[in-house]
């Protein structure tokens, strides 16, 4: 994280909310990257390269935490994104990337 105030703040309001970003892909190794620093809560969070396989990072709420995940794409498209289990936690995310 680069010191900048430009986070998207995630809330979630019923369990296991997402917001994922469809990508035309092939069937190759890709990996999604995100800093993530807990608004609230302390359920899980999990993030996916694939859009159908997500990992449980371990963030902080008190620092940035860079959480990186790698899986084989879906040929044709995947939905790298982020995931928040629980009602009524929330995120904030910055910086995400894919490739």
């Amino acid at each position: 994280h680069d010191g900048a105030t430009t986070a998207d703040e995630f809330e979630e309001t019923s369990s296991n909310g997402t917001v994922t970003q469809p990508v035309t892909t092939t069937a190759v190794d890709m990996t999604f990257s995100v800093y993530l620093k807990r608004k609230t809560g302390t359920g899980n969070i999990d993030i996916t390269a694939d859009g159908t396989t997500w990992v449980t990072q371990t963030i902080s709420d008190t620092a940035w935490t860079r959480c990186v995940v790698t899986q084989t794409a879906v040929a044709g498209t995947s939905n790298p994104g982020i995931r928040i289990v629980t009602s009524g936690d929330e995120v904030y995310a910055w910086g995400g990337q894919y490739e």
